[in-house]
C-alpha cells in the first residue's frame, strides 16, 4: 500500500528549518520524450515531468557518471506521454531514472505499484551515450493516474475496433475512461471512442 509522502516530507522540511518543495512550483515543465530526443538541452537543469513506473534495474553499466549501483538505484519508466495500451509503446519504455538509495524519492518510489503515475522533479546531470542521465529530486504521487484496467480495456478496444467490432470496442472504451485520468489520456481515449460511431 502506498502511504501518502506529503506530509512526511512537511515535517522534515519543517524540521529542518526550510520550506517544503511544492510539487507544482515553477520549475521547467517537458516531457521526458522531449528530453531524450534532446539530451543536452536541459543539461544541468532541474525540471519538472511526470512518468509511469515500470520497474527497478537491477544492473548497469555507470561509465564515468556519478550514477553506481552502490550509491543510486535505478528504475524504468514509461514518458507521460507514451500510450500503454499500444503494444509497441509498452514493450518500450522510453526513459530510465537515477534516485539516491535511501532518499525520501527512493522511499516513494519504491512503494510504488507498476504503472502508477508520479510527478518528477529531476535533473539532468550529464548526457551520455545520446541519453540524459537524470537524477530525482523529488517523486510525487500522482492523484491523476492511468490505471491496468484502463489500459486492459483499451488495448482491447483497440483489437476491437482493427476487427471493426465497433460495438466491443465502445464498451471497452466504456469502460477505460475511469475517473481522476489524465487529461491528456482522456482525449485520446476519446478519439477512439469517437471512432465507434456509426458513420
Amino acid at each position: 500500500m502506498l502511504l501518502p509522502l506529503w506530509p512526511l516530507l512537511t515535517a522534515a522540511w519543517l524540521t529542518a528549518g526550510a520550506a517544503p518543495p511544492d510539487p507544482a512550483q515553477a520549475l521547467p515543465s517537458v516531457e521526458l520524450r522531449g528530453a531524450y530526443e534532446h539530451p543536452t538541452e536541459h543539461l544541468g537543469d532541474t525540471v519538472r515531468f511526470c512518468v509511469q513506473v515500470d520497474e527497478v534495474i537491477d544492473a548497469w553499466e555507470p561509465y564515468h557518471t556519478r550514477f553506481g549501483p552502490e550509491r543510486y538505484r535505478a528504475y524504468r519508466v514509461w514518458s507521460d506521454d507514451q500510450r500503454l495500451w499500444d503494444a509497441k509503446e509498452f514493450h518500450t519504455p522510453l526513459g530510465r531514472l537515477f534516485v539516491e538509495r535511501g532518499s525520501a524519492a527512493d522511499r516513494s518510489l519504491a512503494r510504488a505499484a507498476r504503472f502508477q503515475r508520479f510527478v518528477i522533479h529531476g535533473t539532468v546531470r550529464q548526457a551520455l551515450l545520446g541519453q540524459p542521465w537524470i537524477e530525482v529530486e523529488h517523486a510525487f504521487r500522482s492523484a491523476e493516474t492511468v490505471g491496468e484496467g484502463t489500459l486492459l480495456h483499451a488495448a482491447r478496444a483497440v483489437q476491437w475496433l482493427e476487427k471493426g467490432a465497433l460495438e466491443m470496442a465502445r464498451q471497452e472504451l466504456q469502460r477505460a475512461l475511469a475517473p481522476r485520468l489524465p487529461q491528456a489520456v482522456r482525449d485520446d481515449l476519446e478519439a477512439l471512442l469517437a471512432q465507434t460511431s456509426p458513420a
